[in-house]
């Protein structure tokens, strides 16, 4: 019986590669069990972190995340401020540069007129006014026939309308003579 195969020994074998696979089998199950249940409490755990924190809201009140969005957009305020000072200070400069310029030019007309009046102090007058409108209206009379007139005013409350200025009473007095022979009354008016 030696050489007659034995029987249980194909069954013991049978058995023994089978105890393998089933052994195999049942470490994998374990193995994939176990991967799963610590899948569910980490799902569970982090459920748990979500509803405990219970909103955005919160999490943006403790800045957890989107500090970096908030840091940009306060660069970016922090950029448009700067732009509109640089604005506004440049528009003041603008105003100041533009008032001095009006305040400079009114200072040279001043000037002019003074050093005019310093240098071309005979006027041929043409018309005395108490009234101020008569006045204006013989100005327009006297300004459309092409003379550069200016309004006086002498020590007793007269308007006087010039129509010409001299530096010397000798063209100033020459002037009236032309006009008192057109038949106009006119007279030198020395302005001190």
């Amino acid at each position: 019986m030696e050489n007659a195969p034995d029987s249980c020994s194909g069954y013991k074998k049978f058995l023994f590669d089978n105890s393998v696979v089933n052994s195999t089998f049942v470490s994998d199950n374990q193995f994939v069990n176990s991967i799963m249940k610590a899948n569910r409490i980490s799902l569970l755990l982090t459920l748990a972190v979500l509803l405990s924190l219970g909103s955005c809201k919160f999490i943006e009140k403790k800045g957890w995340f989107g500090k970096k969005k908030a840091a940009a957009e306060q660069a970016e305020q922090a950029r448009r401020d700067s732009i509109r000072i640089a604005d506004s200070l440049r528009i003041v400069e603008e105003k100041r540069f533009a008032e001095q310029a009006r305040l400079d030019s009114l200072q040279r007309v001043r000037e002019y007129e003074e050093e005019m009046r310093a240098r071309y102090k005979y006027h041929v007058v043409l018309g005395s006014f108490k009234v101020p409108g008569n006045a204006d209206h013989y100005e327009t009379v006297v300004d459309s026939e092409g003379y550069e007139v200016v309004r006086l005013y002498s020590p007793n409350d007269f308007h006087l309308v010039s129509a010409l200025r001299y530096d010397n009473s000798r063209d100033a007095w020459k002037k009236v003579m032309e006009f008192r022979y057109e038949g106009r009354d006119a007279w030198v008016y020395v302005d001190e």
